[in-house]
């Protein structure tokens, strides 16, 4: 079995040049993989209740609850600060809504791109 990183680098013949990936990247792709699943109700029901819409928590229209956002568990150490429940929602509000509602493999590639396009740059 491959370790993650060597995957990820094999998938992109762009990244594959650079010398080294960032781990909160890789740690970011997994994430939102599994906020995406969630979104599109592709976990086990044992996840069914890990998050929880926005729209549920405030009756009136916040813009976070027009696009489809979760609610962030408050964390007030750095130990929580690294939770599913807290990290999760958080990833996903910073990606592009218009891959929310994608198929599982086009999210994948194209988050894996927008996180790829940031070591354009270096």
């Amino acid at each position: 079995m491959q370790p993650k990183t060597a995957v990820f680098l094999q998938k992109s013949p762009k990244l594959a040049r650079c010398q080294s990936v960032k781990l909160d990247d890789i740690y970011s792709l997994e994430l939102g993989k599994i906020m995406h699943k969630f979104h599109s109700g592709n976990l086990p029901d044992n996840f069914n209740h890990l998050f929880t819409p926005v729209n549920q928590v405030h009756c009136h229209a916040t813009p976070s609850a027009t696009r489809g956002a979760y609610f962030w568990q408050m964390a007030h150490t750095k130990y929580r600060k690294r939770f599913l429940r807290h990290l999760g929602p958080k990833i996903w509000d910073k990606i592009d809504p218009s891959l929310h509602d994608s198929s599982q493999l086009t999210f994948q590639k194209q988050y894996r791109d927008v996180l790829i396009s940031a070591y354009d740059d270096k």
